[in-house]
Parts: structure tokens; sequence; C-alpha cells
């Protein structure tokens, strides 16, 4: 009889074994990948995914444009589709921003005196927008042309021209409260390539980064010729880089913080 109970005793231990080792096995989730992952602009509520690899880049050189801060998103159709650009706010302390140079330069907050605009050698899309648009973060779509290209988008002030072409551009250093007529305050590059938004890293701008950038759109065939006329223009603004979000493409403009006046 106790040879029975020994064997039964041994049969339930080797069982609870088996049992425990079995859940450990399949509760365990796999490792996340190491692979760089590029967000997807998806509709507000959604849970972003990661979208693929531009095509005819090795994963070297997909690796180097995420090394470099180059993001991107996907646009839903090959032609023209609209992407909504937002200003966002963004205080920093003790330093004259981006939003402060357009709060003096704005005579009523709810006035259209303001415009975002992308271009190349031509306007090709634009909206206006007013101070209290900015404050609130509004989002402006804007139709993005079907054709591949490099693209500059700028914020300025809106003079009834429908775009910021031949506009002087806003020194940072500078102070004065004198209203200007017209003024580019803030710029971002953007590059359409196989219905993908690729903008790219304006708070890293030197020449060895933009000789790095050309490499990187030579080999998806674009033409980088246009990042050397918008060099002086990115280099003399020095504005914070633009990022893809679940909302769109946000701009974000730097303020000072109000408690270093006090």
């Amino acid at each position: 009889m106790k040879k029975e109970y020994i064997l039964l005793f041994v049969l339930l231990l080797l069982g609870y074994a088996y049992y425990a080792r079995h859940r450990v096995t399949t509760d365990v989730e796999a490792p996340p990948s190491k692979a760089a992952t590029i967000v997807e602009l998806l509709p507000a509520k959604s849970v972003p995914r990661a979208a693929p690899v531009v095509t005819g880049l090795t994963p070297a050189e997909h690796g180097q444009m995420m090394a470099l801060g180059i993001r991107q998103t996907v646009l839903p159709a090959k032609n023209a589709e609209s992407i909504n650009v937002r200003i966002k706010k963004k205080m920093q302390w003790c330093m004259v921003g981006d939003l402060d140079f357009i709060r003096s330069q704005s005579i009523k907050a709810d006035q259209d005196e303001w415009r975002i605009s992308l271009e190349q050698e031509k306007p090709v899309a634009s909206a206006e927008l007013s101070l209290e648009d900015m404050m609130e973060g509004k989002p402006l779509p804007l139709a993005f042309p079907a054709k591949d290209g490099v693209y500059g988008l700028y914020l300025c002030k809106n003079v009834g021209r429908g775009s910021c072409l031949n506009q002087n551009l806003w020194n940072p250093s500078e102070r004065s409260a004198k209203r200007l007529a017209g003024v580019v305050v803030n710029a971002q590059i953007l590059v359409r390539q196989q219905g993908r938004i690729m903008v790219l890293p304006t708070d890293n701008w030197s020449r060895g980064t933009i000789d790095q950038i050309k490499t990187v759109l030579r080999k998806q065939k674009q033409d980088p010729g246009r990042l050397d006329a918008l060099y002086q223009t990115i280099g003399r603004l020095k504005p914070l880089a633009a990022q893809f979000d679940e909302q769109g493409l946000s701009l974000p403009l730097a303020f000072n913080d109000p408690k270093c006046l006090r």
C-alpha cells in the first residue's frame, strides 16, 4: 500500500512540473524587434502601426534615414491628398521664440493675419490662419500634389498674395516690436516619394547633415538640388523640427515661459 501512495505522489509531482513548464513557455512574450519603425498617419483614436520601408532602400539605407532624423507618413492614394497641419506650442525658459514674435506682429488674435504655404518654385497649396488658430492648434488641411519632389512648407504673414514667396526672413536674434509688412517665421522641408511624405530634421542642420540627406534622396531617385536653395533659409530661421502624429503634421512654435517675466 505504501508503494502505491509513493507512486501516486511521484506522478502528481511530474504532472505539476509539466503544467508549470508549459504555462511559463506559453505566457512569455517574444522580445520586441530592435528594427527601427515608422509610424503611419492614422485617423484619431486608432492605434499606430509600423509602416513598411520605402521601396528601393536597403535595411542599411533605411537605418541611415532614421538615424538622420528623417520621418515619414503614408498618403492613402496616389493622387493629391490632404494632410492636416497644425501649430503645436512649446514653452521654453527665458528665451524669446517664434510664437512670441507672432504675437507681437498680430493686430487681432481672431483675424487671419498669417498663412501656411506649401511651395516649390511657386505655391501649390496654402491656408490662412489666425493667432487664435495657432494657440488652439487648429488643424489646417493642405492638398499635397501627386508629383514626387522636395517642397518647402512656410509660415508667414498673410499679405494677400496667397504664398510666402519673396518675403523677408525673421531673424530670431532680433527683438524689435516694429510690425513688418511681410515676414517668414518658420520653414520646414517635406519630400514626397512613392506615396509617402518625409519631413527633414531642421533641428539638426549642418552642411554634413545636408550632404548625407542628399545621398539618401539620390538613392530614391529624387533631385536634391532644392535642398541647397532651402539650406540658408533653415539656417537663418533655426526652426524646431516638425513631427508627424495621429492628427497630422505638427509645427512646434516656441514661446517664453511667462514665469520668467515675473
